[in-house]
């Protein structure tokens, strides 16, 4: 058993269990959150980064957040977020409360999401580029995807709700919200055993010497500038293949699958390849080119297996902007 006192609220772990005991009201409250047992080919890790793909309905920066204060254990003990989680090690979560969050009551003020697909356990939307999934520093909630469908969805205990993935903020496309714990954890599984089927429609600079191929190489952060991603030797597995669908002057249309899930990755293998993505502000290294906005790298299916166990495939046509672009080059 292990103890720590805070603010008159006490928390300790036994059998597996985190219990907390508010002395403050004079009256016991007791909560139960299992622990998450770390594992994983990319252990040892930092706690938060962990956190962050594991449980991908936080940013790395909202773990790091909750980290700091004190609302995450490491067998037992509270950590920093630098601190470096090994095998076997049990990572407890202390539950989000709703007057914890200030993101329950904030209505969204963003353009419209289209929706897909909608029932009782699921939402799948087509998500316009120039919102993101989440909140963050640079990127207030009410225009963030989570807000547009935050009444829609039951959060699990610890998380907020219905993110099993994520698209970048200037990525369109197709993405799937779960609408309560049970399909949240049923979406994460399929995820996380790279079950789901996930397509791509991306322009690049330049012809591919090869009208296919499979791409494997390892990713990681960058060192110097945290919020990129490298190619390098020490960095995690990373699968993406191409096909070139259509070859135009300057530009190649590829179709792309995702094997792997990591940020940034079809950005990342196809600017190591010396083919960026157009558009791209990050990797890319190119001017923007007139008549795009914004980077041409767009969502276009994702299949996998619904709760009740009926395989789907969802499909986002390419959004206005990119489709004009297109015929704007094909009549160069």
């Amino acid at each position: 058993m292990h103890i720590e006192a805070d603010r008159g609220l006490y928390m300790f772990v036994a059998a597996g269990h985190l219990y907390e005991y508010n002395t403050q009201k004079g009256y016991s409250s007791m909560t139960t959150r299992e622990p998450h047992i770390a594992s994983g080919e990319q252990l040892p890790q930092r706690v938060d980064r962990w956190l962050a793909e594991q449980l991908p309905e936080k940013t790395r920066e909202q773990w790091r957040k909750k980290i700091l204060l004190g609302e995450v254990m490491v067998d037992g003990a509270k950590v920093k977020p630098s601190f470096v989680i090994h095998e076997g090690q049990a990572v407890t979560v202390r539950p989000d409360t709703e007057a914890d969050s200030k993101e329950t009551h904030v209505a969204y003020s963003g353009p419209e999401i289209p929706i897909i697909y909608d029932d009782e356990n699921v939402l799948v939307i087509n998500k316009p580029a120039g919102i993101a999934v989440h909140a963050g520093e640079k990127q207030p909630f009410n225009a963030t995807v989570v807000a547009c469908f935050y009444g829609q969805l039951t959060p699990s205990e610890d998380s907020r709700p219905g993110v099993v993935h994520r698209l970048d903020k200037d990525t369109s496309g197709v993405m799937i919200l779960a609408r309560n714990p049970h399909t949240e954890e049923f979406l994460k599984q399929q995820f996380k055993k790279r079950q789901v089927e996930k397509i791509y429609d991306a322009l690049v600079w330049g012809n591919l010497a090869q009208p296919k191929a499979r791409i494997e190489l390892p990713i990681a952060r960058h060192h110097d500038e945290p919020t990129k991603m490298v190619v390098t030797s020490e960095g995690k597995q990373a699968v993406s293949e191409y096909e070139v669908v259509e070859q135009l002057p300057q530009y190649s249309l590829l179709k792309v699958r995702l094997l792997t899930g990591r940020m940034h990755q079809i950005r990342v293998h196809l600017n190591y390849l010396g083919h960026p993505v157009v558009g791209d502000k990050t990797y890319g290294r190119k001017p923007m080119p007139a008549g795009l906005t914004r980077q041409f790298l767009h969502a276009h299916s994702l299949g996998l297996v619904l709760p009740g166990g009926e395989k789907r495939t969802f499909t986002a046509d390419l959004p206005p902007e990119l489709n004009n672009f297109l015929a704007q080059q094909r009549n160069v």
